[in-house]
């Protein structure tokens, strides 16, 4: 899980690193699918590409530094039997299962309503 985490982190830094890259010309797609597709959303065509690209790069490496945090609670507490550690842990997964389990049914409940 500890993998995970560096690896978001170690992702989100590459994009935000070459934001300016893929919002450029470099990605054909982008113009040609993307903005087309946010233009009928909404998004004016003032939109900035590069914006987009540096907010979810932020995101993925905070939600990075969030798994790493959470696995190395677990590794501390796994590896030196520090029982409060463990319980920390517990309850951080025991709240994201609920989460993600709350998210499938109210999606689902969506589904129907519509």
């Amino acid at each position: 899980m500890q993998a995970a985490g560096g690896g978001m982190i170690f992702g989100g830094m590459m994009l935000k690193s070459n934001s300016a890259a893929i919002g450029g010309d470099s990605f054909p797609m982008l113009e040609d699918k993307i903005l087309p597709l946010l233009e009928q959303i909404g998004i004016g065509p003032d939109f900035n590409m590069e914006e987009i690209f540096e907010i979810i790069a932020m995101a993925i490496i905070a939600c990075g530094a969030v798994v790493a945090g959470v696995a190395f609670i677990g590794f501390c507490g796994a590896c030196c039997k520090w029982r409060p550690f463990l319980i920390v842990y517990a309850i951080i997964l025991l709240c994201v299962s609920a989460g993600e389990m709350f998210a499938v049914t109210s999606r689902k409940i969506l589904v129907v309503i519509t």
